[in-house]
Protein backbone atom coordinates (compact mmCIF):
# COMPACT_ATOMS: atom_id res chain seq x y z
CA UNK A 1 0.00 0.00 0.00
CA UNK A 2 1.26 3.51 -0.74
CA UNK A 3 2.11 5.35 2.51
CA UNK A 4 -0.46 8.14 2.06
CA UNK A 5 -3.22 5.68 1.27
CA UNK A 6 -2.29 3.46 4.22
CA UNK A 7 -2.26 6.50 6.50
CA UNK A 8 -5.73 7.58 5.41
CA UNK A 9 -7.23 4.09 5.67
CA UNK A 10 -5.54 1.52 7.90
CA UNK A 11 -3.87 3.91 10.33
CA UNK A 12 -6.99 6.05 10.51
CA UNK A 13 -9.06 2.93 11.21
CA UNK A 14 -6.70 1.89 13.99
CA UNK A 15 -6.67 5.40 15.43
CA UNK A 16 -10.43 5.95 15.10
CA UNK A 17 -11.75 2.57 16.26
CA UNK A 18 -11.54 3.42 19.97
CA UNK A 19 -13.43 6.66 19.25
CA UNK A 20 -16.15 4.72 17.48
CA UNK A 21 -16.46 2.20 20.31
CA UNK A 22 -16.48 4.80 23.07
CA UNK A 23 -18.99 6.99 21.21
CA UNK A 24 -21.46 4.15 20.72
CA UNK A 25 -20.98 3.09 24.34
CA UNK A 26 -21.43 6.66 25.61
CA UNK A 27 -24.67 7.06 23.70
CA UNK A 28 -25.96 3.76 25.08
CA UNK A 29 -24.78 4.28 28.65
CA UNK A 30 -26.12 7.83 28.90
CA UNK A 31 -29.65 6.56 28.44
CA UNK A 32 -31.33 5.27 31.60
CA UNK A 33 -32.15 1.89 30.10
CA UNK A 34 -28.73 1.51 28.44
CA UNK A 35 -30.30 0.29 25.19
CA UNK A 36 -27.63 0.99 22.57
CA UNK A 37 -29.65 -0.84 19.91
CA UNK A 38 -32.40 1.82 19.85
CA UNK A 39 -29.86 4.63 19.60
CA UNK A 40 -28.21 3.02 16.59
CA UNK A 41 -31.26 1.85 14.68
CA UNK A 42 -33.54 4.89 14.87
CA UNK A 43 -34.24 6.36 11.44
CA UNK A 44 -33.68 9.87 12.74
CA UNK A 45 -32.06 10.89 15.98
CA UNK A 46 -32.55 14.33 17.50
CA UNK A 47 -29.30 16.09 18.28
CA UNK A 48 -28.37 19.39 19.83
CA UNK A 49 -30.74 21.79 21.51
CA UNK A 50 -33.90 22.32 19.50
CA UNK A 51 -35.26 24.64 22.21
CA UNK A 52 -38.17 22.29 22.71
CA UNK A 53 -39.19 22.57 26.31
CA UNK A 54 -41.49 19.57 26.17
CA UNK A 55 -40.44 16.59 28.20
CA UNK A 56 -40.69 13.93 25.51
CA UNK A 57 -37.99 11.75 27.07
CA UNK A 58 -35.41 12.56 24.41
CA UNK A 59 -33.31 14.88 26.60
CA UNK A 60 -31.03 12.01 27.59
CA UNK A 61 -30.58 11.08 23.93
CA UNK A 62 -29.71 14.67 23.01
CA UNK A 63 -27.21 14.96 25.87
CA UNK A 64 -25.60 11.65 24.88
CA UNK A 65 -25.24 12.71 21.25
CA UNK A 66 -23.95 16.15 22.23
CA UNK A 67 -21.34 14.65 24.53
CA UNK A 68 -20.30 12.06 21.94
CA UNK A 69 -20.00 14.54 19.11
CA UNK A 70 -18.09 16.92 21.37
CA UNK A 71 -15.64 14.14 22.19
CA UNK A 72 -15.13 13.33 18.50
CA UNK A 73 -14.63 16.95 17.48
CA UNK A 74 -12.37 17.57 20.47
CA UNK A 75 -10.29 14.52 19.52
CA UNK A 76 -10.00 15.76 15.94
CA UNK A 77 -8.95 19.21 17.13
CA UNK A 78 -6.38 17.69 19.49
CA UNK A 79 -4.81 15.59 16.74
CA UNK A 80 -4.96 18.41 14.21
CA UNK A 81 -3.40 21.02 16.47
CA UNK A 82 -1.43 19.59 19.40
CA UNK A 83 -0.15 16.38 17.81
CA UNK A 84 0.69 18.05 14.49
CA UNK A 85 2.37 21.00 16.23
CA UNK A 86 4.49 18.76 18.45
CA UNK A 87 5.40 16.57 15.50
CA UNK A 88 6.65 19.56 13.51
CA UNK A 89 8.60 20.89 16.52
CA UNK A 90 10.22 17.51 17.21
CA UNK A 91 11.34 16.93 13.63
CA UNK A 92 12.88 20.41 13.22
CA UNK A 93 10.71 20.74 10.15
CA UNK A 94 11.22 23.95 8.21
CA UNK A 95 7.75 23.66 6.69
CA UNK A 96 5.42 21.27 5.01
CA UNK A 97 6.93 20.01 1.77
CA UNK A 98 3.79 18.43 0.34
CA UNK A 99 1.76 21.60 0.03
CA UNK A 100 -0.79 20.12 -2.38
CA UNK A 101 -1.38 17.04 -0.20
CA UNK A 102 -1.64 19.17 2.94
CA UNK A 103 -4.05 21.57 1.24
CA UNK A 104 -6.13 18.61 -0.01
CA UNK A 105 -6.34 17.09 3.47
CA UNK A 106 -7.16 20.36 5.23
CA UNK A 107 -9.79 21.20 2.60
CA UNK A 108 -11.47 17.83 3.05
CA UNK A 109 -11.36 18.25 6.83
CA UNK A 110 -12.98 21.69 6.58
CA UNK A 111 -15.60 20.32 4.16
CA UNK A 112 -16.42 17.43 6.49
CA UNK A 113 -16.72 19.74 9.50
CA UNK A 114 -19.05 21.95 7.45
CA UNK A 115 -21.21 18.98 6.47
CA UNK A 116 -21.39 17.77 10.08
CA UNK A 117 -22.21 21.29 11.26
CA UNK A 118 -25.02 21.77 8.74
CA UNK A 119 -26.41 18.33 9.53
CA UNK A 120 -26.45 19.01 13.26
CA UNK A 121 -27.84 22.49 12.68
CA UNK A 122 -30.90 20.82 11.17
CA UNK A 123 -31.55 19.15 14.53
CA UNK A 124 -31.75 15.55 13.33
CA UNK A 125 -29.36 13.03 11.88
CA UNK A 126 -30.97 10.56 9.49
CA UNK A 127 -29.68 7.38 7.88
CA UNK A 128 -29.24 9.41 4.70
CA UNK A 129 -26.94 11.78 6.58
CA UNK A 130 -24.95 8.84 7.90
CA UNK A 131 -24.59 7.43 4.38
CA UNK A 132 -23.52 10.91 3.27
CA UNK A 133 -20.75 10.93 5.90
CA UNK A 134 -19.57 7.51 4.72
CA UNK A 135 -19.69 8.70 1.10
CA UNK A 136 -17.64 11.77 1.96
CA UNK A 137 -14.95 9.55 3.48
CA UNK A 138 -15.04 7.23 0.47
CA UNK A 139 -14.60 10.26 -1.81
CA UNK A 140 -11.64 11.42 0.31
CA UNK A 141 -9.95 8.01 0.11
CA UNK A 142 -10.58 7.91 -3.65
CA UNK A 143 -8.99 11.34 -4.08
CA UNK A 144 -5.96 10.24 -2.04
CA UNK A 145 -5.57 7.09 -4.11
CA UNK A 146 -5.91 9.01 -7.39
CA UNK A 147 -3.43 11.68 -6.30
CA UNK A 148 -0.96 9.02 -5.21
CA UNK A 149 -1.21 7.35 -8.61
CA UNK A 150 -0.72 10.74 -10.29
CA UNK A 151 2.26 11.45 -8.06
CA UNK A 152 3.91 8.15 -8.98
CA UNK A 153 3.07 8.19 -12.70
CA UNK A 154 3.59 11.88 -13.50
CA UNK A 155 5.35 13.90 -10.80
CA UNK A 156 8.08 11.41 -9.93
CA UNK A 157 8.78 10.75 -13.62
CA UNK A 158 9.18 14.50 -14.25
CA UNK A 159 11.49 14.87 -11.25
CA UNK A 160 13.56 11.89 -12.37
CA UNK A 161 13.92 13.37 -15.89
CA UNK A 162 14.86 16.79 -14.51
CA UNK A 163 17.50 15.25 -12.24
CA UNK A 164 18.94 13.27 -15.15
CA UNK A 165 19.08 16.41 -17.32
CA UNK A 166 20.81 18.36 -14.56
CA UNK A 167 23.30 15.54 -14.05
CA UNK A 168 23.98 15.35 -17.79
CA UNK A 169 24.45 19.14 -17.88
CA UNK A 170 27.01 18.95 -15.06
CA UNK A 171 28.88 16.15 -16.82
CA UNK A 172 29.05 18.19 -20.05
CA UNK A 173 30.35 21.22 -18.14
CA UNK A 174 33.09 19.06 -16.58
CA UNK A 175 34.03 17.67 -20.00
CA UNK A 176 34.40 21.18 -21.44
CA UNK A 177 36.83 22.21 -18.70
Amino acid sequence: LPPRFAGATLLALGNGSPDLGSTVAAIGLWKDDGDVDDAIHDDAVAVGNNNNNNNDGNDDDRMAWTMSVGALIGGGMFVGTIVMGLLILQTSCSGIRCRAAFLRDVSMYVLSVGVVWSTFESGTVTRGDAYGFLGLYAAYVTVIFASDLYHRKVTLVKLHRRNEEEENGRKKKKERK
